[in-house]
């Protein structure tokens, strides 16, 4: 039986959960937006809590009628007890014991009542506070969407003034800044940026750690080359995911495989990555460069190529367009280095400096956020492309739009993951490229330039979410 004592205390409970005075605790104020989901949220709120109070107030009667019934019933154990002990006759002992039968009842009746009005309370004080929990998360929700969505990019520019410093001459590979330039992908993010092409290849690095340039073009092997030197520079996106470069020779020329090197002439610069690619390859299949001629074809290794002069010649993902140029094959055969011991760490990368990162964080986010909109505009139709190739061949006439063209379809992949987004850098290439620098020579075993001194996903992260 549920006894007075832990009934009342039930509602003494119940009361204080909905306030000392017995009245429901005040909706949440009203947010700066007033829309339907919150003024719901808050009608069920007021409600619940009116139901509360009124379960509160069924407790109280309950309470008070068990109250009577148990005075009653003590009064009827009283009398029964003077009638035992011979006070009164029978028959008023008998009135007496059907008295009291009928008062314990009364009393067990009232205390269940009791019992359930404080359950019936209790139940309706959680519906309070679970409805005035959703006015809350509503009056938040109106507000959030009063104040408008958060950029990930953070505050205001640092800089409405960008440069960057390209890998080469204007080709594909621009394809995406002269895309978020014309239509105005830059301006939307408050940035005037300047395009500039490079007069050597080595001046890209020098340039960023002059301070002259705000960003660059580079190379995996180049930046931690750099960092070591104390230059502090880091790649925050990738630009072409893929390593590109490759060997080639012609469709007709008998090689069917690196095997077939053997006694052939091989078209390679001097540069020490380059060539650190070729020894990583010939080790592979069990060569050495005794079994090759190696000669450095400068920029004419199409012509040489197509002439007979060299038999198979170093190049990258876009080579084949430039024989196709000069007439030659579009169709040449293509050794990936990737393929053959060589990490898959990325090719071109967008490179800064660490002082310009730390200082102008919103503006790279927003630089990298317009940049990706640009290449995924490139590529969004054949019309743009060709459009952009169009562009491209009025900065650089070297190239004709149609060896654009051809570029665009020999680059793409290399842009894009396996889930259609361009700039992540993934930190697992890095670290086996970091490896591989280490095993060829490229960067000293004690070096203590590591992968996270070279390369952050940080702004292109902030850039993407926003996509």
């Amino acid at each position: 039986m549920v006894t007075l004592v832990a009934v009342l205390a039930a509602f003494t409970l119940m009361a204080a959960a909905c306030g000392e005075d017995d009245e429901p605790a005040p909706a949440p104020a009203a947010p700066a937006v007033d829309t339907a989901a919150l003024e719901a949220a808050q009608a069920d709120a007021a409600a619940a809590q009116a139901d509360a109070a009124a379960a509160l107030a069924g407790a109280s009667a309950a309470a008070e009628a068990a109250a009577e019934a148990q005075a009653a019933l003590e009064a009827a154990l009283a009398e029964a007890m003077a009638a035992a002990e011979g006070q009164v006759d029978p028959e008023t002992v008998a009135a007496l014991d059907a008295q009291l039968q009928e008062a314990q009842a009364a009393a067990e009746a009232a205390e269940a009542e009791a019992a359930a009005a404080a359950a019936e309370a209790e139940a309706a004080t959680a519906a309070a506070e679970a409805a005035q929990a959703e006015a809350a998360e509503a009056a938040a929700t109106a507000e959030e969407a009063a104040a408008g969505p958060t950029d990930p990019c953070g505050g205001e520019n640092e800089t409405s003034t960008v440069t960057i410093m390209m890998d080469w001459l204007a080709y594909w590979s621009w394809a995406a800044l002269v895309a978020a330039d014309d239509q105005g992908y830059y301006a939307e993010e408050g940035l005037k940026v300047d395009i500039i092409a490079p007069p050597s290849a080595a001046e890209p690095l020098k340039m960023l750690a002059a301070d002259q340039v705000d960003f660059a073009i580079n190379y995996v092997p180049a930046l931690f080359t750099a960092r070591a030197a104390g230059i502090d520079v880091k790649a925050v996106a990738a630009h072409q995911r893929n390593l590109s470069s490759s060997l080639f020779w012609l469709p007709d020329a008998g090689i069917e495989g690196p095997q077939d090197f053997r006694g052939k002439t091989i078209g390679a610069t001097a540069k020490l990555d380059e060539n650190a690619y070729l020894d990583t390859l010939l080790e592979s299949e069990g060569m050495t460069r005794d079994d090759i001629t190696i000669v450095d074809p400068g920029f004419s290794w199409a012509p040489l190529l197509l002439e007979g002069a060299i038999d198979v010649a170093y190049g990258v993902a876009p080579s084949p367009a430039s024989m196709k140029g000069i007439g030659g094959p579009f169709d040449l055969v293509r050794l990936e280095y990737k393929d053959y011991g060589v990490p898959n760490y990325p090719w071109l990368l967008f490179v800064s400096s660490d002082a310009f990162l730390n200082e102008n964080p919103a503006a790279t986010c927003r630089f990298l956020r317009a940049t990706n909109r640009g290449i995924a505009y490139a590529y969004s139709d054949d019309a743009t492309t060709e459009a952009i190739a169009n562009m491209l061949h009025g900065i650089n006439d070297g190239f004709s739009v149609q060896t654009s063209l051809d570029h665009a379809g020999l680059m793409r992949a290399d842009f894009f993951d396996e889930n259609g987004q361009w700039g992540q850098l993934v930190e697992s290439d890095w670290d086996a490229g970091r490896a591989w620098l280490v095993e060829r020579g490229l960067l000293e075993a004690d070096s203590t330039v590591q992968v996270s001194d070279v390369m952050t996903n940080e702004h292109i992260t902030k850039a993407l979410a926003s996509e």
